[in-house]
């Protein structure tokens, strides 16, 4: 099967994710009202009910549940077994996955990391000083970007050494998900490392967990130290009401799934 251009690759991603699905049932159903009425009540209901559910916290929340699986949080017990582990043997390792950098920031003046990034190096950086391990960094230009001066891991490391840390490895070659796997772990290996503490949003984790012990083939143990976690998001009466970050959320969702069946 031929690889998609960046270009193909986004716009189908596009019109998969919500609410583009439920807009386009809900222009059907209205086109149909003269014609087949029966019909367009149906899709129109369907059209508008999911579109409801699909911008609400509660579906996030359960199709992250249900449907990704996202393992929880890493607790305290988990951390420091992780610290004794790499006190004795000193073959731990915390590995951050990059979510995308911006070519320009017009507050810098330069290219930077974007919020996902961010929010996953800053939870690696303090988990690799909670632990005591090397920190390392997966991510190179993407798909996307055109003028990839840095990649995601340089602007990692620049921005880690500017806050006095240090990033053990520099990933700059991956452009997804596979990429981060298939690059990162001969990296680990050449180096020793046998236990792989990997830091990545819920969302993304069991695709990232999917892809790293493919390459792996039992070599490494991955331990899961997931961000982004919402506690409860499906007892309140405000869990199940439209938002803006109930859409974003359940996007993630939905779009994570997808890579999940095509294994990418």
């Amino acid at each position: 099967m031929p690889e998609l251009t960046p270009d193909l690759r986004a716009l189908l991603t596009f019109l998969s994710l919500p609410p583009i699905p439920m807009l386009i049932v809900i222009v059907l159903g209205t086109l149909l009202v003269r014609r087949r009425p029966g019909w367009s009540r149906g899709m129109l209901c369907l059209g508008v009910l999911s579109l409801w559910l699909f911008s609400t916290e509660g579906m996030a929340q359960w199709l992250s549940l249900h449907v990704l699986r996202v393992p929880p949080a890493l607790s305290e017990a988990q951390a420091q077994a992780l610290r004794r582990q790499n006190a004795e043997s000193h073959d731990v390792a915390v590995l951050v996955l990059g979510g995308g950098a911006a070519e320009m920031a017009p507050e810098y003046d330069r290219a930077e990391l974007k919020q996902l990034s961010m929010e996953r190096l800053r939870y690696g950086v303090w988990l690799a000083k909670r632990i005591g391990a090397p920190l390392g960094f997966t991510g190179g230009p993407g798909w996307n970007r055109t003028t990839p001066d840095m990649t995601e891991a340089e602007l990692a490391l620049r921005t880690v050494q500017e806050y006095g840390f240090k990033l053990r490895w520099v990933e700059n070659q991956a452009r997804d998900t596979r990429g981060n796997a298939n690059y990162s772990v001969p990296l680990l290996l050449d180096d020793h490392i046998r236990t792989v503490v990997l830091v990545t949003h819920g969302f993304h984790m069991p695709r990232t967990l999917q892809n790293f012990e493919r390459v792996a083939q039992g070599r490494l143990e991955f331990v899961t130290a997931p961000i982004g976690l919402r506690a409860d998001a499906m007892s309140e009466v405000g869990d199940w009401l439209p938002s803006v970050g109930g859409l974003e959320r359940s996007r993630y969702a939905v779009r994570e799934w997808l890579a999940l069946q095509v294994s990418h």
